[in-house]
């Protein structure tokens, strides 16, 4: 299982990157992944703006991170 091979999810980053970065950190523990569709409603919607600041800064150390 995912928990006996140490894999925890991983808080580290906020919404924006903490699932892409749960999933590397499952492929280096040497867990195999699977998709399943699901349906989801996002409320308010995502902006389409520039990113926020904070945005900015968890893809910095993403990135630094996972590189």
């Amino acid at each position: 299982s995912a928990f006996a091979a140490g894999w925890m999810f991983n808080e580290e980053f906020p919404a924006f990157h903490n699932i892409a970065a749960s999933c590397i950190d499952a492929r280096r523990l040497g867990l195999r992944l699977a998709v399943a569709p699901l349906q989801l409603t996002q409320v308010p919607l995502p902006a389409t703006t520039r990113p926020s600041e904070p945005w900015q800064e968890s893809e910095k150390r993403f990135l630094e991170k996972y590189r």
